[in-house]
């Protein structure tokens, strides 16, 4: 048995990201799109970050397996990989000792973890079995050959494509989530960015889903987005091992080293960006963010490799929710970016008023669920 390197299966991965993939995926992401915002009801109360976590495990579920799972199983994936992403953070910090106590909450992560896996490797035996090509992101990585490898065209183990497959739930699903949770969290306490977000998808969609061919469209609420992931980067911190001796800032780093770089702290220097701490999308008009100190999908040689798909999946459900809805938080409370808070916005209770007619709504008016 043959294990990749890892530069080995990033690029095995690559494929599955060209351009050319994207129409196929925007369809995925619009039918996702499409199933969540229809099952609301004007006057609902909904869990803002659950909802969006709920809307972004579908379109991975999708994406990558081109199966429609039973929903209880799609709820199941949702909710560990919720549990997974806010453990992950915490034991970043800790010590490793502390992270291998028996506590209630280590034992739900571990578990968490092992249920996913046997998702995955569930799906990649009854795939392996399979020599059709499902035009998803599981075909393409299990026909993926590395074209360094000569003629032993290396491609990966199942142990390798399901470390994938859980690392692009977590950074597909769980960090596209947290950004559209801010994203309408902060729409919600900026009136004026909130009527131009309206303006443009109203003229754009009236009720039309957005697709693909509108991103390019759509320079409102992807400029939305680019301040969203510069207050609230969803890879809050990032970790770096030193390969060799080296310098940074007058500073010796020994081989070894592990060195913690926080786009969150970098995006809020005052000295970068002007009212750092305030969210005003309009700084990006005509403006491109500038690789070095923009850094929401980290940067260099180990940057998100699916950093496009996350976009165009933010900027199809953005505009295709408040396209149909006006999202208002029930507290007026602010909400604060604390260690308990990242990648995303809990509990943030959030009631659904229709900007459709009747007519064209999804269902008739219902009593707030709570």
């Amino acid at each position: 048995m043959h294990l990749c390197h890892p530069s080995t299966q990033r690029r095995l991965c690559q494929p599955t990201f060209r351009l050319e993939r994207f129409p196929g995926y925007a369809e995925v992401m619009a039918t996702a799109v499409e199933d969540v915002t229809r099952s609301w009801r004007d006057g609902q109360v909904i869990d803002l970050s659950s909802e969006m976590s709920k809307l972004t495990v579908r379109v991975a579920v999708r994406t990558m397996f081109s199966t429609a799972l039973p929903e209880t199983t799609v709820q199941q994936v949702a909710d560990d990989f919720s549990l997974i992403a806010k453990g992950m953070f915490r034991r970043m910090v800790m010590p490793p000792l502390i992270n291998h106590l028996p506590t209630p909450g280590t034992r739900r992560y571990y578990q968490a973890k092992d249920r996913l896996r046997q998702v995955g490797a569930q799906l990649i035996a009854e795939r392996r079995s399979d020599d059709r090509d499902h035009g998803d992101l599981l075909s393409s990585l299990l026909s993926a050959r590395d074209p360094e490898a000569g003629t032993g065209s290396a491609s990966m183990t199942d142990s390798e494509l399901s470390d994938q497959i859980f690392t692009f739930f977590l950074a597909g699903a769980e960090t596209t989530a947290s950004t559209l949770a801010w994203a309408l969290y902060m729409l919600g306490r900026a009136p004026e960015v909130e009527q131009a977000v309206h303006a443009e998808v109203d003229h754009l969609l009236t009720d039309r889903t957005a697709g693909f061919d509108d991103v390019g469209n759509l320079p409102t609420v992807n400029r939305v987005l680019t301040e969203t992931l510069r207050m609230y980067p969803a890879g809050w911190l990032l970790t770096r091992v030193v390969s060799r001796d080296t310098e940074l800032a007058g500073i010796h780093l020994p081989e070894g080293t592990t060195v913690a770089v926080s786009p969150h702290i970098i995006h809020r220097r005052e000295d970068i960006y002007e009212r750092a701490n305030e969210f005003s999308p309009s700084r990006w008009e005509g403006v491109k963010p500038d690789r070095t100190t923009y850094i929401p999908f980290g940067a260099g040689a180990r940057k998100c490799i699916g950093d496009q798909f996350a976009l165009t999946e933010a900027s199809l459900a953005l505009a295709t929710i408040t396209a149909r809805w006006q999202l208002t938080a029930l507290s007026d409370r602010p909400v604060s970016a604390s260690l308990k808070h990242l990648p995303a916005p809990r509990n943030l209770m959030t009631r659904l008023t229709s900007r459709i007619s009747a007519d064209t709504a999804p269902g008739t008016a219902e009593q707030p669920v709570k």
